[in-house]
């Protein structure tokens, strides 16, 4: 670490110690652009762009990352397809859970009702459902408890602070350790205050379900603690197009897209191999979405505001599965909802703002549609 120091120094660049980060982790204020030049490095391996509030805090928490038998899972590296679906296409992905040993620091009720309120998250958001099993070696089973140091796998806790727990990705892990959640049992859990059980049970969930970390600091899927009270509109969009289970090479366009406009916020990890691909998911489509914009009613207009609200509907064939929006001046970013959408501010700038709408469907087909904004 004090290489990775003075790499930070060579930079001009100013590290901003924080005791509670990961091994390996630095936190760096400087100019933008010097910070992206530090993946000039090889010994760089991945930049999380912090938050403001996040900035000012002193105390992070982070998620070490989903895990696999063979190591910890760089942050870059994107594996795991998500579950195999069983049963006809359309049919929902079904995945039983079994809880363990719950935290001293809750009863035990509401430990296991704030873990399970977390699954039902998920499940709200895509064609996938998660019911009580009845035996924690069970295929497709999600074994979750509380532990406090050595537990039984290469990953060990250690105390209070830093890592809140470690979640096993779905297949190619073997079973029965296939999408595991394990929390730190010496945290100071809590239900809204402390480390919120919710909150972190919610994050972990996704990595079991198949999701790696986002670069976005306003989603769940962030691989820094944050108090949250549901999925953010990046963490659906993601999980829904993990579950339509569309091919690499779709994929991989779907998430330079999302870099581009500096928000790689679809982590959907799939191999190389290409296991996301599905020979009954639609490849052949080529029908495009169709896209509608209701509010505003004209596609022209003026107006003095900073910012402009956008709704409007969508549909496809077979499902439109996210919609998003850029103007020419680099902005983006997605809608909420997708049959039904809705976007809550575009930050227009003085003179012509050229706003782009667009809706996807799981085979990669997309609609558009065109509003130009005059700002007075």
């Amino acid at each position: 670490m004090d290489d990775a120091r003075a790499l930070v120094r060579e930079r001009n660049l100013r590290v901003n110690e924080r005791p509670n980060l990961l091994p390996n982790q630095l936190l760096v204020d400087g100019e933008p652009a010097a910070i992206v030049r530090l993946a000039e490095w090889d010994e760089v391996g991945y930049i999380f762009p912090a938050s403001r509030n996040w900035r000012m805090a002193n105390r992070w928490l982070a998620c070490a990352g989903a895990t696999t038998e063979l190591g910890p899972v760089a942050q870059y590296v994107k594996v795991g397809p998500g579950w195999p679906r069983v049963g006809p296409l359309g049919s929902a992905v079904a995945l039983h859970y079994v809880l363990g040993e719950m935290t001293s620091k809750l009863t035990s009720e509401t430990a296991r009702a704030e873990i399970v309120r977390a699954l039902n998250e998920w499940t709200r958001s895509a064609n996938v459902t998660l019911s009580p099993g009845e035996s924690a070696t069970d295929p497709r089973t999600i074994n979750i408890f509380f532990a406090s140091g050595a537990h039984g796998d290469p990953y060990a806790f250690d105390g209070p602070g830093r890592v809140l727990a470690h979640t096993f990705y779905p297949p190619p892990n073997s079973e029965p350790i296939a999408g595991d959640m394990h929390l730190d049992a010496d945290e100071a859990w809590g239900a809204g205050a402390s480390v919120d059980l919710f909150s972190v049970a919610l994050h972990e969930a996704g990595h079991a379900l198949g999701l790696a970390h986002s670069d976005n600091p306003n989603a769940v899927m962030y691989p820094f603690y944050r108090l949250t009270y549901g999925l953010n509109a990046d963490d659906i969009a993601g999980f829904r197009i993990c579950m339509a289970r569309r091919s690499r090479l779709l994929l991989r366009r779907r998430l330079l897209r999302c870099a581009d406009s500096g928000s790689n916020a679809y982590t959907c990890a799939c191999a190389d191999t290409d296991p996301c691909a599905d020979s009954d998911a639609g490849a052949t489509d080529t029908t495009a979405p169709t896209l509608t914009i209701a509010s505003p009613s004209s596609t022209i207009l003026s107006t003095s505001a900073t910012s402009i609200a956008l709704s409007g509907t969508a549909a496809d064939n077979v499902g439109v599965v996210a919609v998003r929006w850029s103007t020419r001046f680099g902005n983006s970013g997605d809608a909420t909802g997708a049959a039904n959408w809705q976007i809550a501010r575009v930050p227009l700038l003085v003179g012509t703002n050229k706003i782009t709408v667009k809706a996807f469907d799981a085979a990669g087909n997309w609609g558009w549609r065109l509003i130009t904004v005059v700002r007075r």
